[in-house]
């Protein structure tokens, strides 16, 4: 079983090296990190704990809301003119 594993890497190793599209090699190396536990992504998701409470996570985070008031006074200093279509399609 291991020799016929072997073979198989030796087969892939001999792919790769055949390559010489960029965007194949990055898309390898990423699900080469992802089955090695290294997915990027993944990393950066934590678990909630399973005892946390709303008020706990709010001080952990450090989180200070803004009032209505300061929210619309610096919406309106943004002197947006586009509508909210035009700039979905300026997005699309």
């Amino acid at each position: 079983m291991t020799r016929n594993l072997d073979s198989r890497k030796y087969k892939l190793i001999r792919a790769i090296m055949a390559l010489d599209n960029e965007n194949q090699i990055s898309y390898l190396e990423e699900q080469i990190y992802y089955f090695n536990g290294k997915d990027k992504f993944w990393e950066a998701i934590k678990p909630i704990r399973k005892e946390v409470t709303l008020e706990e996570m709010i001080a952990e985070q450090n989180y200070k809301p803004v009032s209505a008031e300061t929210f619309f006074e610096q919406a309106t200093q943004i002197e947006m003119t586009e509508t909210i279509d035009e700039i979905l399609e300026i997005l699309d």
